[in-house]
């Protein structure tokens, strides 16, 4: 029995070396995510949102001038905790969202893998521009 475990594991370990290289030898493709914050009406609009809440949170604090200095450090806080909340759910969500581009992007250009561009010295197909059309 001991004398067939040796060869199939050797078997097994060409196997799993060919498929991998198999799978390297495929197109790669590239995402530039300061790109696609910068160009991406998408990423645009949850920026315009976290801007928006900012100003919001800071208008409501400037109201309220008549706190002692522990009541206003606590509104701060508040507010501060909030605006951190709100810029957590729509980083997530933009996340969420890209990934999804980019999957349907690999998808349909048949990518094997897709990297950040700050991951990548060169090479690689560079599919942002479609992951920001498909983000819309």
């Amino acid at each position: 029995m001991q004398k067939w475990i040796l060869p199939v594991s050797a078997a097994a370990l060409v196997l799993s070396l060919v498929a991998l290289l198999a799978n390297l030898t495929g197109k790669i493709g590239i995402v530039d995510l300061n790109k696609l914050m910068e160009d991406s009406p998408k990423a645009q609009s949850y920026e315009k949102q976290l801007a928006d809440k900012y100003q919001a949170l800071t208008e409501e604090l400037e109201k309220e001038k008549d706190l002692s200095k522990e009541e206003k450090e606590k509104k701060q806080a508040a507010a501060y905790d909030e605006f951190l909340k709100t810029k957590a759910e729509l980083e997530k969500k933009l996340e969420r969202e890209v990934a999804a581009s980019v999957r349907t992007v690999a998808r349909r250009r048949r990518l094997s893998v897709v990297l950040y561009k700050d991951a990548v010295a060169w090479g690689g197909v560079d599919i942002t521009s479609d992951v920001i059309r498909a983000l819309k």
